[in-house]
C-alpha cells in the first residue's frame, strides 16, 4: 500500500500541474493571445525537449565529462543551470527575430503549459495514477505478481518529501518565465543570468535530495517574483494616468 500522505501531496501536486496551465490556457483563448502563447508553446519544445535533451545526451557520451558531472554537485548544478539558461534564451532570441514576441504575457504562458505538461506527467500524474491503482487493488487485474508490486510501491513510499517541490513547481515555472521574459526583451544577459542562478540552486537542492529546502527555495522565489510583477504593473498604471492627466491638462 502507498502512504496517504503520499498520495495527498501527489494529488495536490498533480492538481496544480493540471489546473493552473488549464486556467492560463483559457485564459489566454479568451482574450484571443493563442498566436503568442503557441510561439511560446514552441518555443518550451525547442528548448527544453528537443535541443537541450540532445545536448545533455552527447555531453554523458564522454565519459571524463560524464564522471566529472556526476560526482561534483555543485559542478552539475552550475552545468545546469547556465546550459538550461543560454539555451533558452537563444531560443527565444531566434523566435524574437524572425517571429517576434508580441505579447510577454501569452509567450511566458505557453512556454509554462507545455514545461508543467512535460514535467508534470512523468513525475506526479502518472505517479498518482499507479499509486491510486495499486491502493485500490487494480494491479491484480492485469496480471502483476506481488513480487513485483512491494519494489514499485517502496519508491513511492521511500520519501514523501520528495514530492513536496512539486506542489510548488507550476507556480515557480510560470512566475520565472514571466520574469525572465521581461528581462529578456529589456536585457538578454540579465535574463540568462537571473535564470542560470536560479535553476543552479534548485537543482543543487534536488540532486542532494534537499527537498524540504528546495521546496522553501521554490516558493520563496516565486513570492518574490510574483511582487515584484504586481509592483512593477502598479507603476506602469500609476505612470499611465499620470501621463492621461497631463494629456488632459495640455488640451
Amino acid at each position: 500500500m502507498v502512504g496517504r500522505i503520499n498520495i495527498i501531496i501527489m494529488a495536490i501536486s498533480a492538481g496544480a500541474f493540471v489546473i493552473l496551465p488549464l486556467v492560463f490556457s483559457v485564459v489566454m483563448i479568451i482574450r484571443k493571445k493563442t498566436k503568442s502563447m503557441l510561439l511560446g508553446m514552441a518555443s518550451f519544445s525547442i528548448y527544453g525537449i528537443v535541443v537541450k535533451n540532445l545536448i545533455f545526451s552527447l555531453i554523458f557520451l564522454v565519459p571524463f565529462l560524464k564522471t566529472r558531472l556526476s560526482s561534483d554537485y555543485i559542478v552539475y548544478s552550475l552545468f545546469i543551470g547556465i546550459t538550461s539558461a543560454l539555451i533558452h534564451m537563444v531560443t527565444r532570441y531566434a523566435l524574437h527575430i524572425k517571429i517576434g514576441i508580441k505579447d510577454k504575457a501569452a509567450f511566458s504562458a505557453g512556454e509554462s503549459v507545455i514545461q508543467c505538461i512535460y514535467v508534470g506527467i512523468p513525475t506526479t500524474i502518472i505517479g498518482l495514477g499507479y499509486a491510486v491503482a495499486i491502493n485500490l487493488g487494480g494491479f491484480e487485474y492485469v496480471g502483476i505478481t506481488n513480487k513485483v508490486l512491494p519494489a514499485l510501491t517502496s519508491l513511492i513510499n521511500a520519501d514523501y518529501t520528495e514530492y513536496l517541490p512539486y506542489v510548488i513547481y507550476p507556480f515557480f515555472v510560470f512566475a520565472l518565465n514571466r520574469m525572465t521574459v521581461d528581462l529578456f526583451i529589456k536585457n538578454k544577459f540579465v535574463s540568462a543570468l537571473t535564470e542560470a542562478v536560479i535553476l543552479s540552486i534548485y537543482s543543487y537542492f534536488m540532486l542532494c535530495r534537499l527537498y524540504i529546502p528546495g521546496t522553501i527555495f521554490l516558493l520563496a522565489v516565486t513570492v518574490v517574483i510574483v511582487v515584484v510583477l504586481i509592483v512593477s504593473a502598479s507603476k506602469k498604471q500609476v505612470g499611465k494616468r499620470l501621463d492621461s492627466v497631463d494629456t488632459t491638462t495640455l488640451l
